[in-house]
């Protein structure tokens, strides 16, 4: 019986740490893609930009690119913890998770690693 509840125990923690890491590489995402902190006017002179300098066309890429595998971590990572009914429940509750964390810490966190506006 102990031993039961034991694995049972494990298993809860081993998923909440799952979904736990799924919200962080999604909230990278957003934190590199920097959608949340921009109007669209912002985000459409920024793409302005990119098409007129490559270096900056480049690093652009990159961004969405690494964002998307991010992104798509998250996803997988939902996928492991819940059954395909609730999937997508989980992966919207865990992406607007992620809103919240690039909205509260998204600014410092991209001053941190140098993205600059």
């Amino acid at each position: 019986m102990a031993g039961r509840r034991i694995a049972l125990f494990h298993f809860f923690v081993d998923g909440v740490a799952r979904l736990i890491a799924a919200t962080l590489c999604a909230s990278f995402a957003f934190v590199l893609w920097d959608l949340v902190s921009r109007n669209p006017s912002e985000i459409a002179a920024a793409a302005g930009r990119a098409m007129r300098s490559p270096a900056i066309a480049l690093r652009t890429t990159l961004r969405i690119a690494i964002g998307l595998i991010f992104a798509l971590l998250a996803l997988t990572l939902v996928a492991t913890v819940a059954p395909r009914p609730e999937f997508s429940a989980v992966a919207i509750a865990v992406f607007l998770a992620a809103l919240g964390v690039d909205a509260l810490i998204g600014d410092g966190f991209r001053a941190g690693i140098g993205i600059r506006k």
